[in-house]
């Protein structure tokens, strides 16, 4: 078991299903789809208590959006002042709420040995080593 911000579970489930949409070797389609099925409940969670949080405080402009976009590109959340300091609180604290998890690893050495072509974006490489779910030898 490996406890794990909320957080980073939704980042990293978002990247399994990134990685899902690619043709892979079987033993990768079958980590990604491990861990998705692993993840999935806490990921929904996260994304229900997120949703309420955002109907509570944020209101939805004349797009129907819940941010705004600045002068200088930069999206904000459509956020009262009177409900800043309230959503900002909620939020890091769902943000930074650990789990306990089960991992499912794979090992990017041996995954490099047994197809040496398969194509993988360093930013996914990356953010699924630093949270513990691929390792190396």
């Amino acid at each position: 078991m490996k406890k794990i911000k909320l957080y980073d579970l939704f980042n990293i489930y978002n990247t399994l299903m990134d990685l899902s949409e690619k043709t892979s070797p079987l033993k990768v389609s079958y980590w990604i789809t491990k861990n998705i099925i692993l993840l999935k409940n806490d990921y929904l969670m996260y994304i229900t208590k997120r949703n309420e949080i955002w109907s509570q405080l944020l209101y939805v402009n004349d797009d129907g959006s819940i941010t705004t976009q600045d002068k200088n590109g930069n999206y904000k959340y459509n956020c009262p002042e009177s409900n800043k300091e309230e959503f900002i609180s909620r939020m890091n604290e769902l943000n930074n709420f650990e789990v306990e998890i089960e991992v499912f690893l794979l090992n990017m050495d041996e995954l490099i040995k047994s197809n040496p072509a398969y194509e993988i974006e360093a930013k996914h490489i990356i953010g699924l080593s630093e949270s513990g779910f691929i390792v190396f030898d």
